[in-house]
């Protein structure tokens, strides 16, 4: 995370931030996956396959606008959860080499920019608790950013 917000938000972002041209808006993104176990899988979400994935995601529009989504993935299947619109802080630490992301109670992330590839260090979210998975740690499988970070 080279870049911060460009515009007079101070990294929150919801509707559209003032003065910033929709058209040369650069939209922002990032997504987590996590392994989860088949048996939890079939009993929360109703998928049977031998490795289910879960990914939550954070997703910023030309216009500004930011959603969340929850999806699952499990063998040939994948389906979204959950999908809403969040407002999201979106804090790069260009010195430590982070990224913090605080999206209004779906999830509050950091992710290690450092070394040019995503790294999840840290998450927390209850949608996926909202959603029926258990609680407790699960493995992240996958980190990517998108946009301007």
């Amino acid at each position: 995370m080279s870049r911060g917000c460009a515009d007079n938000t101070n990294g929150i972002a919801g509707g559209r931030a003032p003065g910033r041209d929709a058209a040369e808006h650069t939209t922002r993104g990032a997504s987590i996956r996590w392994k989860v176990g088949a048996a939890a899988g079939r009993r929360a979400f109703g998928v049977d396959a031998d490795a289910i994935e879960l990914e939550m995601s954070v997703r910023e529009s030309a216009s500004g606008e930011w959603s969340g989504a929850v999806r699952v993935i499990g063998g040939t299947e994948s389906r979204t959860l959950d999908e809403r619109p969040v407002r999201v802080r979106w804090s790069p630490d260009r010195e430590l080499g982070l990224l913090h992301i605080d999206a209004d109670g779906f999830v509050r992330a950091t992710i290690d920019t450092s070394n040019g590839v995503p790294r999840l260090l840290y998450a927390r979210s209850g949608v996926l608790g909202e959603l029926g998975l258990e609680g407790g740690r699960y493995e992240p499988s996958e980190t990517e950013l998108s946009g301007d970070r």
